[in-house]
């Protein structure tokens, strides 16, 4: 997934102010995308369920 660059900076800035600590805008990409493929599981999850 391609992420825009304006994203990454928000979620740097948002990771700064809740844990205090800077990170790459790698590390951005990857938290990022994790938590997109965690989304993308809870609806995959959902919809099995709603189909039995």
């Amino acid at each position: 997934m391609s992420l825009s660059q304006k994203l990454i900076k928000k979620y740097q800035k948002l990771h700064k102010r809740k844990f205090g600590e800077n990170i790459s805008e790698e590390e951005s990409e990857e938290a990022l995308n994790n938590l997109a493929d965690f989304f993308q599981l809870l609806l995959d999850v959902d919809k099995k369920n709603n189909t039995k």
